[in-house]
C-alpha cells in the first residue's frame, strides 16, 4: 500500500493498521505529521504512547530492534519503534529487513523514516508489493508495509490541500484565498500549514474563522498576522511593554479589538486546556501536543505556562469572559483600555 501524505492529512482514515511503515520524501513537514498520524492510529490512549521508542537509525543495530519489537510491554498494548533517519539502517540492514518483512511481529509497529524507498529495491517488493521467490505463478503475499510518500507537493495539488488542511485548524478557506496563498507562499506545506494556522487566529472572529481572499492579501508576508501572534506571545510571556506596543500597531491599522480578543482566546483556551491536562499529571509535551500546539510550537507554550503559573492558567477561560463582556458594554472603560488590561494581567509575573 503506498499513500501520499498530502492525502493522509487531508483524510487521517485512509491510513491502514500495519505492522511496517516507511515515511519516505524530503519534505520534513509532511513526514512529521505523517508520524504522528502513524501514532495516532496505533496508541490510541495518551498512556499507550510509553511503548513508543525512538532511535537515530544511524546508530541502531538491527538485532537491538528486532528483540524490542518482540518483546511486549508491559504498559502499552502494542510496542512502536521509530527509526529517523533510517537511509542508513536501511541500507545496512537490508537483508535482514527483508526477512522480517516477510514476518513481522505481532502487536509491534516498526516505523522507517527514509529520504528514500526505491521501488525497484527487493525490500519494497517484500513488504510494499506483496513480491517474493515463495509467491509463484503470480500470487502475491499480503503487504506487510505501507509507504506513505512525503515528497514535496506539486503546485496542481496544493489548492485543495490547503482547503482540506484549513479544518485542522477550525477554519474554513475560500477557493480563491486558497489560490492566492498558495502563489504567494509557494510548494512549501509546513509554510502554507504555518500561515494557515496564523490566518485561522487572524479571522476569528469569536465563533468561527473564516479566511477569504482580501485576508490573504492582507496578512500573508505582511507581518499582521505576525504581529498578532507576537503580541500573544510577549503577553503571555511577560514582555508587557513590547505587547502593548503590538496592541497599538494594530487598533491604529484598524484591527477590531474584539476580532483581537477572539485571536487571543484562541490561543489562550489551548493554553488552558494544556494546563488541565498537565494536572492530571500528563508529560507536558504530550499535553501541549493533545491540545493542538504544532512541535514547533511546544517550547513556546511551556515558557507561557511557566510564566502565568497554575493559578493563571486555570483563570484563564475567566479571564476571557470577563473581557468579552467588558468589549461588549459591561464597562466603562474604552475597548483599548479593555485590551490593554487583558495584556497586563497576563503580563504581569507570577505569582505561585
Amino acid at each position: 500500500m503506498s499513500i501520499l501524505a498530502l492525502d493522509l492529512l487531508k483524510k487521517p482514515e485512509i491510513l491502514e493498521t500495519r505492522p511496517i511503515y516507511v515515511v519516505m520524501g524530503e519534505d520534513a513537514f509532511l513526514r512529521a505529521e505523517s508520524i504522528s498520524a502513524i501514532e495516532r492510529l496505533h496508541m490510541v490512549e495518551e498512556s499507550d504512547k510509553i511503548g513508543i521508542t525512538r532511535k537515530s537509525g544511524d546508530s541502531a543495530v538491527l538485532a537491538d530492534v528486532l528483540d524490542e519489537l518482540a518483546t511486549q510491554s508491559f504498559f502499552s498494548p502494542k510496542r512502536m519503534v521509530v527509526l529517523d533517519p533510517a537511509d542508513e539502517f536501511i541500507t545496512k540492514y537490508r537483508a535482514g529487513l527483508e526477512k522480517y518483512a516477510k514476518k513481522p511481529a505481532s502487536n509491534s509497529v516498526l516505523v522507517l523514516v527514509a529520504k528514500l524507498f526505491p521501488s525497484n529495491t527487493k525490500l519494497y517488493k517484500i513488504a510494499v508489493e506483496g513480491k517474493s521467490e515463495e509467491t509463484k505463478g503470480g500470487l502475491k503475499a499480503t503487504p506487510t508495509a505501507c509507504l506513505v510518500d512525503s515528497r514535496p507537493p506539486k503546485v496542481g495539488e496544493l489548492v485543495d490541500w490547503v482547503v482540506g488542511r484549513a479544518r485542522f485548524h477550525d477554519a474554513k478557506i475560500e477557493k480563491d484565498a486558497a489560490v492566492l496563498m498558495t502563489e504567494l507562499v509557494g510548494p512549501e506545506a509546513g509554510l502554507l500549514d504555518q500561515e494557515l494556522e496564523k490566518l485561522a487566529i487572524a479571522t476569528h472572529d469569536g465563533k468561527k474563522s473564516l479566511i477569504r481572499r482580501e485576508d490573504v492579501a492582507r496578512y500573508v508576508h505582511s507581518g499582521q498576522a505576525d504581529s498578532v501572534w507576537a503580541m500573544i506571545d510577549r503577553a503571555t510571556t511577560g514582555h508587557s511593554a513590547e505587547a502593548l506596543k503590538d496592541l497599538d500597531a494594530l487598533i491604529s491599522s484598524g484591527e477590531n479589538p474584539v476580532k483581537l480578543l477572539a485571536a487571543m482566546s484562541v490561543t489562550l483556551r489551548k493554553l488552558y486546556h494544556a494546563g488541565d491536562l498537565r494536572k492530571r499529571k500528563m508529560d507536558a509535551h504530550e499535553a501541549f501536543r493533545e491540545a493542538g500546539f504544532f512541535p514547533r510550537a511546544i517550547e513556546t507554550g511551556i515558557a507561557q505556562h511557566k510564566h502565568l503559573g497554575p493559578k493563571r492558567v486555570a483563570a484563564l477561560p475567566a479571564m476571557l469572559v470577563q473581557a468579552d463582556l467588558d468589549l461588549k458594554g459591561w464597562s466603562d472603560l474604552s475597548p483599548r483600555v479593555v485590551m490593554e488590561r487583558l495584556i497586563i494581567r497576563l503580563a504581569q509575573p507570577r505569582k505561585d
